[in-house]
C-alpha cells in the first residue's frame, strides 16, 4: 500500500492564478538562455525546477547553433515581494518578513518560442496559447526582422501585454547612451505594432545579461527577478470563461506506453475533469472518447480550467486518429467549417509581405489557432488584391476546422507572413447564393449536384469532335467524365492501332515514346493523372490532362522520327481503352504554382512528386549521379559498397544506434564510409568510389538532413594536388553533361587565416555578380580545433561553393604510431583506442599505402545549383527539422512487448 502511494503523481496546486507567457524575438537573441536563467534563479528560491539550456533547446544540431525550432513549456511560480525574498534567502540580507508573501503570487507556464524564420509557424502555434509575452532583443543587434514579425504576429493573434528584455551581450555592460538608444528604437517598434499606445502604461524594458545570470552573477540574477516582477505587474490576468462548454485546441499528440494517446493544448473555455466525455472535431471525422486523466507539468489536475496548458489522456483513441489543429470539445458543442468570409489586411513589400498582387484562386496557408490549412481565396471577377490594402474575400479550406465568428487568422506563403484578419462564418443560404461552378476537367468539387453532372455530360457527348476516332473518343469521354467529375482524377490505359505509314523495324520504341512526350508536355503543366499504353513491346506512362488526351487522340496523323533522324507521318486510331483506377479529391493542386504548407506537402509527398518541379529535381539528381559514375569509371575507379551497420567513429556528430540480436550490443549507422574506404586501400583497391547513404544524428535544417547522399572516393599513392585535380575534372564533367555549365578551373586556394582576416568568416561567398546562376568554387585548408597545430600538421581541405561547404578531403594517416598519437591528442585513452579502433590500427600494420580522398555532399551541392529552398526538395522522402517523417509518422514509439 505504501509503495502504491509513493507512485501516485503529485497534485497540481490550483490556488495560484495561472498564466501562459512566452519568450519571443529574433533568432540567437537569447530567448532560451533567458528561460534557463529564470528557472535557475527561481530554483534557488524553491519556485521552479532548474532547466538547463540543453533541456530547453532539445534538438542536438540546434544545441550547437542555439536555435530553438519547436516550442518548449517551462513551469515556475512567482510571489509578492520576489526580489526581497531573494535578498533574504540567497544573499542573506536582513529583510522583514512583511516585505514578501509566499501565499500571494502567480503560476506561469513559459513557452519558449523559435526565432528562426524557417519556423515561424511553430511560433504562431505557441503564441496562440499566450496570455502575455517577453520580447527578447539582443543589445548587439537591436530590433531585427524576426523581432518585428514576432511583434506583428503577437498583436494579430491577440497578445495584449508585452514586457521587453534587452539581453546585454557586452562584457563590460552597456553605457547609458546605448541603453537609451536601444529603448527608443524598441519603443518605436512597439508603437508601430499596436503596443505602447498613448494614454496606456508604458511597456517595461529590463536590460540585463541572461548568460551572466545563468552563470550565477548576483547582480544579473536580481535584474532577472526585476523582469519577473514587471511581468507580474504589467501582464494582467485575462477574463476566463469557465461557464461555457469545454473547448481546447490541440497542439500536440503523444502515445505513452501503457496509458494510450495524450493530447496537449491550452484550455480555451469551460472545465474538464477525469471521466468527462469529449469529442475530437475538425480535420477529418469526429471521434468520441472519455478522459482517462489530466496532467499539467507532470502533476495530476483534478479540474482543468481556462488558461491551463494541459495533457489529456484519452480512452480508445489511436495516435493516427488525432493531430495538431483538431479540437477537444464537449460533445455536440462545436461544428467544423470549410468556408468563411474574411476581413483581411495584406502586408506590403515594406512590411516584409508579398511583392505582387494576387487574384481569385490564390491558395495561401491559413493559421487558425493551432491549425494551419491551405485555403482558396475567392474574389469578385477580375478583382486583384494589392499588397498594403484591406480587403473582404471568401475562403474555402481544403479541410474543415473548428472556427468561430471573429476569430483571428494569419496568412502565410512560402515562408513569409503575407496577411492577417478575422473571419465571419458563411450561412448555408449565403453559400448557396454564391454557388457558381464551371464544368471542366482539371478543377471541380467532389460534392456537385446530379443535375450539373447530367448537363455537363450532355454538352460533352453532343459531338464536338470529328474524324475517324470520334465515336470511340466520345465513348471514352462519356465513361470517364463522370468518374473525373466525382473524383477529379482517373487512371486509364489507351491502346492505339497503327494504321498506315508504320514500319516497326524502321523506328525504335524510344523514338516513338519521345515524340509522344514532346507533344504532350510542350508548354504544359502535367497536372492530372493518366496513363498511356502504346502498341509496342514497351509500356509508357506519363501524367497529363484529360483535355490533352482527347486532343492527342483526335489528331489522326502523328509525326515520328525514324532511326535515321528523318520525320515521317503515321496514321493511328484508338483501338481500345481501360479504366484502371480513380482518385479522390487531392489535398492540393498538382502544379508548380500551388502554395502548399510544408507539412501537407510532405505528408502527401507521393502527390507532390507529380509536380514538374519536384520531378525535375530528382531527375537532375539521378543524372548527376549517373554522370559522376561515368566519369569515375572512365578513370578506372571501382564502385564498392561498404556496410551500413557499422562501428561509430569520431566525425563531429552523434551516431544513430541500431539494436542487434546480441543482448546489450548495438550497431551504429555510418556518418561516412571513412574507415572502410581506408581498409579498401589496404586491401589493394587503389581507386575506390561509392555513392553512399550517410547518417548524422543531429537536427536537420535547410542545408542539412539526418540522412543524405554522399559521393565518396579514395585513391592510393596520390598527392593532395592530384586529389584536387580529380575533383575539379569531376565537377567540370558532370556540370557540363547535366547542366551545360562551364566550371572554371583551377579552383582558387585560400588559407584559413586569409579567409578569416579578409571576410570575417571561414566560408565566404565570393560571387562577383548578381547572376543567381553564377557558381564560385574555392579550396581552403581544414583546421581541426581539437588539434594543436604546434603538435601536428594535417593535409586536409574543404571545397566551398557560394559560401557553402560541399566537400571535405585530404591525405590519410597510414602508419599506426602516428594514428595512435592523433587519437591520443583527441583525448582517446588507450583502452578506448583499442576498443573502438583496434581492428583499424591493426590493419595499418600491414604495409598500408599512402592514400587520400574526399566526401562530396551531393544533396547540398545540387541544392546550390538548382536553387532549392531546402535539401528536402532533393530527397524523395525526407525528414523534418526534428527528424520525424510527415508521411510515415516515424520514428515510432518503442513497444514493451517487442524487441
Amino acid at each position: 500500500m505504501a509503495e502504491r502511494k509513493a507512485k501516485e503523481k503529485e497534485k497540481y496546486d490550483s490556488s495560484f492564478p495561472h498564466l501562459n507567457i512566452g519568450t519571443i524575438g529574433h533568432v540567437d537573441h537569447g530567448k532560451t538562455t533567458l528561460a534557463a536563467a529564470i528557472t535557475q534563479v527561481l530554483a534557488k528560491l524553491g519556485l521552479a525546477e532548474f532547466k538547463d539550456y540543453s533541456d530547453i533547446d532539445k534538438a542536438p544540431e540546434e544545441k550547437k547553433r542555439g536555435i530553438t525550432i519547436s516550442t518548449t513549456h517551462i513551469e515556475f511560480r512567482t510571489i509578492s515581494g520576489l526580489l526581497n525574498y531573494y535578498r533574504k534567502k540567497v544573499l542573506g540580507e536582513e529583510i522583514e518578513d512583511q516585505s514578501y508573501n509566499l501565499n500571494e503570487g502567480r503560476h506561469y507556464a513559459e513557452i519558449d518560442c523559435p526565432g528562426h524564420e524557417d519556423y515561424i509557424k511553430n511560433m504562431i502555434t505557441g503564441a496562440a496559447q499566450m496570455d502575455g509575452a517577453i520580447l527578447v532583443v539582443s543589445s548587439a543587434d537591436g530590433s531585427m526582422p524576426q523581432t518585428k514579425e514576432h511583434l506583428l504576429l503577437a498583436q494579430k493573434i491577440g497578445i495584449k501585454s508585452i514586457v521587453v528584455f534587452v539581453n546585454d551581450k557586452t562584457t563590460e555592460g552597456l553605457d547609458q547612451d546605448t541603453r537609451d538608444l536601444l529603448a527608443d528604437d524598441i519603443r518605436a517598434d512597439l508603437q508601430k505594432y499596436g503596443y505602447d499606445k498613448e494614454g496606456e502604461e508604458k511597456t517595461p524594458i529590463i536590460i540585463a545579461s541572461a548568460l551572466k545570470a545563468l552563470k550565477g552573477d548576483v547582480n544579473e540574477e536580481a535584474k532577472i527577478l526585476q523582469l519577473l516582477e514587471a511581468i507580474d505587474n504589467h501582464i494582467t490576468i485575462p477574463e476566463r470563461d469557465e461557464n461555457k462548454p469545454f473547448l481546447m485546441y490541440i497542439e500536440d499528440v503523444f502515445s505513452i506506453t501503457g496509458q494510450g494517446t495524450v493530447v496537449t493544448g491550452k484550455v480555451s473555455r469551460g472545465k474538464l475533469k477525469k471521466g468527462d466525455e469529449v469529442e475530437i472535431v475538425g480535420l477529418g471525422p469526429k471521434k468520441k472518447s472519455v478522459v482517462k486523466g489530466i496532467e499539467m507539468f507532470r502533476k495530476e489536475v483534478e479540474e482543468a480550467k481556462p488558461g491551463y496548458d494541459i495533457g489529456v489522456c484519452l480512452r480508445d483513441v489511436k495516435h493516427e486518429e488525432v493531430r495538431k489543429g483538431k479540437v477537444l470539445a464537449a460533445p455536440g458543442t462545436v461544428t467544423p467549417h470549410k468556408k468563411f468570409t474574411a476581413q483581411a489586411y495584406i502586408l506590403s513589400k515594406e512590411e516584409r509581405g508579398r511583392h505582387s498582387a494576387f487574384h481569385s484562386g490564390y491558395r495561401p496557408q491559413f493559421f487558425l489557432f493551432t491549425a494551419d490549412v491551405t485555403g482558396t481565396v475567392e474574389l469578385p471577377a477580375e478583382k486583384e488584391v494589392v499588397p498594403g490594402s484591406s480587403i473582404e474575400f471568401n475562403v474555402e479550406l481544403i479541410e474543415p476546422v473548428v472556427i468561430q465568428k471573429n476569430n483571428n487568422f494569419i496568412m502565410r506563403e512560402g515562408g513569409i507572413t503575407i496577411g492577417e484578419g478575422f473571419m465571419d462564418l458563411e450561412s448555408e443560404d449565403k453559400q448557396k447564393k454564391r454557388f457558381k461552378r464551371f464544368i471542366n476537367y482539371a478543377n471541380i468539387d467532389l460534392i456537385i449536384l446530379g443535375l450539373v453532372i447530367v448537363i455537363g455530360l450532355s454538352l460533352i457527348i453532343s459531338g464536338v469532335f470529328v474524324g475517324g476516332n470520334s465515336k470511340k473518343i466520345q465513348e471514352l469521354e462519356a465513361k470517364l467524365e463522370r468518374n473525373i467529375l466525382l473524383n477529379k482524377f482517373a487512371l486509364i490505359r489507351l491502346q492505339e492501332e497503327l494504321k498506315e505509314g508504320w514500319d516497326k523495324e524502321n523506328f525504335s520504341s524510344l523514338d516513338m515514346k519521345n515524340s509522344l512526350i514532346e507533344y504532350l508536355t510542350q508548354n504544359e503543366n502535367l497536372d492530372d493523372v493518366l496513363t498511356f499504353y502504346l502498341n509496342q513491346d514497351d509500356d509508357y506512362y506519363e501524367f497529363c490532362s484529360l483535355e490533352k488526351v482527347i486532343e492527342f487522340l483526335e489528331k489522326k496523323d502523328r509525326t515520328v522520327r525514324e532511326k535515321s533522324g528523318t520525320e515521317k507521318k503515321i496514321e493511328v486510331e484508338l483501338e481500345k481503352y481501360q479504366l484502371i483506377n480513380s482518385s479522390k479529391e487531392l489535398p492540393f493542386e498538382i502544379a508548380d504554382t500551388t502554395n502548399i504548407n510544408e507539412d501537407t506537402r510532405y505528408r502527401y509527398r507521393y502527390l507532390d512528386l507529380r509536380r514538374p518541379r519536384s520531378k525535375s529535381l530528382l531527375l537532375a539528381k539521378s543524372q548527376f549521379c549517373q554522370a559522376a559514375r561515368n566519369f569515375l569509371h572512365q578513370k578506372d575507379f571501382i564502385e564498392i559498397e561498404t556496410p551500413i551497420l557499422a562501428q561509430s567513429s569520431p566525425e563531429g556528430a552523434n551516431c544513430f544506434l541500431v539494436p542487434s540480436n546480441l543482448k546489450n550490443r548495438h550497431y551504429t549507422l555510418p556518418q561516412s564510409p571513412q574507415i572502410f574506404k581506408q581498409l579498401l586501400m589496404i586491401g589493394g583497391f587503389a581507386k575506390y568510389y561509392q555513392i553512399a547513404k550517410s547518417f548524422r544524428n543531429e537536427g536537420a535544417r535547410s542545408n542539412r538532413q539526418i540522412e543524405f547522399l554522399q559521393l565518396d572516393l579514395e585513391l592510393s599513392f596520390a598527392s593532395l594536388t592530384q586529389i584536387k585535380r580529380i575533383i575539379e575534372k569531376l565537377l567540370q564533367f558532370t556540370f557540363k553533361k547535366v547542366f551545360n555549365y562551364e566550371v572554371k578551373t583551377p579552383f582558387v586556394s585560400l588559407t584559413y587565416h586569409q579567409t578569416r582576416a579578409k571576410y570575417q568568416t571561414d566560408k565566404p561567398d565570393l560571387r562577383t555578380t548578381n547572376n543567381p546562376h553564377e557558381l564560385n568554387f574555392y579550396i581552403k585548408p581544414l583546421l581541426n580545433d581539437k588539434i594543436d597545430p604546434e603538435k601536428i600538421i594535417g593535409e586536409a581541405f574543404d571545397l566551398v561553393c557560394n559560401g557553402e561547404e560541399i566537400l571535405s578531403g585530404g591525405l590519410r594517416i597510414y602508419q599506426r604510431k602516428l594514428q595512435e598519437k592523433v587519437l591520443e591528442i583527441l583525448n582517446y585513452k588507450a583502452e578506448e583506442r583499442e576498443k573502438n579502433f583496434g581492428y583499424f590500427l591493426q590493419a595499418l600494420e600491414f604495409a598500408a599505402p599512402p592514400h587520400g580522398g574526399v566526401g562530396l555532399g551531393i544533396d547540398r551541392l545540387l541544392s546550390i545549383i538548382l536553387q532549392t529552398n531546402s535539401l528536402k526538395e532533393l530527397i524523395a522522402f525526407p525528414k523534418n527539422i526534428d527528424g520525424s517523417c510527415s508521411l510515415t509518422g516515424t520514428p515510432n514509439y518503442i513497444e514493451n512487448n517487442k524487441n
